[in-house]
């Protein structure tokens, strides 16, 4: 009598993809999963699992019973998914089990890695565009919406935290909210003070999912009650940054934005000189306080003496009121602008441009620009100033945007703008 072997039961799992990588999000990835009995016993009830893969094609369906040297083969389908481009990779593993003879388990288990390319960036840090594009509306509460939905896209619709929300017909506590929107990775948003449009409450929705955070900025004069209940009632938590004046405004601001690395101080009593250092704050991890004029003022004071951000007068009144501080001024607002962009702005691919005599289309504009590492300059509605047209024809820019409808630039004007872009100037 001669024994045969012994019992051997021997359970293995291959996986393999279709694809060895790097995949992007959004891409199919096909498996296959293959299950052998290497041993020499029948192995009853086997069957494959993978976590990712939930509806699996298997032939012989599963459970299945394994002679030796027989297969269960098994196909899914999985989609790349955002996650993985944050991970890096799509990893996970298949397991396959069964019964030998004697009742006892048996199984193994194999893995696959397959590389994923980086998402975009939600929202974006660079921008893509080439030559100059017009973002505008019927009117400036439309165009810092066609704004927001230039940046802050569809298909990041539900990963941003926060919406900045402004006056839209007063300046004043709005000026230093360029920087925070940078921060909080948001659009900044206007509305009436007293009434949140619904065309307001349609993209704050759009963007913001359910329970995010909108800032208001200013106090009850600024946006009222009625407009913090009605954002309060779509099931957002508010943070107002508001006091008795734009000055405390701009201080609680630069406070909530907590340790920076410069702080650029403007005028708070014209908007062209603040928006374009908000635009600069927002790209250089800057902070805006503003001053009464050439006059100094103890929020200003105060942040100086307790801070270690690199301070700047922004503009000439600013640099009277604090002679003792580097001065970026020009001899009119767009000289100013440029002063900015000269300094903080190095070699910028994409620059903004909104009118220089009103600051709605600017606000929004610059909040969107700075992200982008672009200065925001400042033109005539009917003609591009020498200052703005000198510094376009020192860089060599990819693109631009252009924030208002042609009563802000008019087509004449944003046709010069485009060539001196792209060259041509």
């Amino acid at each position: 009598f001669v024994p045969g072997p012994a019992p051997d039961a021997s359970l293995s799992m291959d996986k393999e993809s279709d694809t060895t990588g790097p995949v992007e999000v959004g891409d199919v990835i096909t498996y296959t999963l293959t299950a052998t009995n290497d041993g020499n016993v029948t192995i009853t009830g086997v069957e494959i699992s993978d976590e990712l893969l939930p509806d699996l094609d298997c032939t012989p369906d599963q459970p299945a019973d394994l002679a030796p040297g027989q297969t269960l083969v098994c196909v899914g389908e999985y989609t790349v998914t955002e996650e993985d481009a944050e991970n890096g990779s799509v990893v996970n593993n298949a397991t396959v089990v069964g019964v030998d003879p004697d009742g006892g388990d048996t199984g193994d288990d194999d893995s696959v890695v397959v590389p994923v390319l980086p998402g975009p960036a939600c929202p974006p840090t660079e921008s893509d565009v080439e030559g100059l594009v017009r973002l505008s509306g019927v009117n400036r509460v439309e165009t810092a919406i066609a704004i927001s939905q230039e940046r802050f896209t569809d298909d990041c619709v539900g990963q941003f935290d926060h919406v900045v929300l402004a006056r839209a017909d007063v300046f004043a506590d709005s000026l230093s909210g360029t920087p925070l929107a940078a921060q909080q990775e948001a659009p900044l948003l206007i509305t009436a003070s007293n009434e949140l449009y619904d065309i307001v409450a349609d993209e704050i929705q759009r963007v913001l999912p359910t329970g995010g955070r909108v800032f208001l900025l200013g106090g009850h004069a600024a946006l009222d009650q009625t407009v913090e209940a009605s954002v309060a009632a779509l099931g957002y938590d508010i943070t107002r940054l508001g006091g008795p004046s734009r000055f405390e405004t701009a201080g609680l601001i630069a406070e909530h934005l907590g340790a920076r690395d410069h702080v650029l101080i403007a005028t708070g009593t014209d908007h062209s000189d603040a928006l374009a250092a908000g635009t600069a704050a927002a790209a250089n991890n800057g902070a805006v306080l503003l001053t009464p004029g050439p006059a100094k003022h103890n929020v200003v004071d105060a942040y100086l003496a307790s801070e270690d951000a690199t301070p700047w007068a922004i503009g000439g009144d600013a640099a009277t009121a604090y002679p003792e501080l580097t001065a970026l001024k020009g001899a009119t607002r767009e000289g100013t602008a440029v002063a900015v962009a000269e300094t903080f702005f190095q070699d910028p691919t994409h620059v903004g441009f909104a009118r220089r005599d009103d600051f709605p289309d600017a606000l929004g504009g610059g909040a969107h620009i700075g992200p982008y590492g672009g200065p925001l300059l400042l033109s005539y509605t009917n003609a591009v100033p020498n200052e703005t047209r000198d510094y376009l024809e020192s860089i060599s820019p990819v693109g631009g945007y252009v924030y208002g409808g042609t009563a802000a630039i008019d087509a004449d004007t944003f046709a010069e703008l485009e060539a001196l872009i792209e060259g041509d100037g």
